[in-house]
């Protein structure tokens, strides 16, 4: 997955700065000139990068749980779609929060 470098920054930008825009200025190598701004924006960008893999795990035990699952369903005589099993983990995912 790429990550858009400068779509995030644009997204911290709008929430650390607030009201004082002067906050998050650049200096001509493209570094915060406010040290608070730069390692806020080291911060979001770990914190950013954690969720994301945190996401994948998620998709990947999905996607574990799905194959086990079509497995049972064949050996009980009761194949399901893909559609209508992914469907169904999902609607289970949003139920559990």
């Amino acid at each position: 997955m790429t990550i858009n470098t400068e779509a995030l920054r644009a997204k911290f930008e709008a929430w650390f700065s607030g009201d004082f825009p002067r906050s998050v200025e650049r200096n001509v190598d493209g570094e915060y000139k406010y040290m608070p701004a730069n390692s806020a924006w080291q911060t979001y960008q770990a914190g950013h990068a954690a969720g994301v893999a945190a996401e994948r795990e998620r998709c990947a035990n999905l996607a574990a749980d799905l194959a086990a699952d079509a497995c049972v369903a064949y050996a009980n005589g009761e194949p399901m779609s893909f559609r209508e099993m992914v469907g169904n983990a999902i609607r289970e995912g949003q139920e559990k929060g």
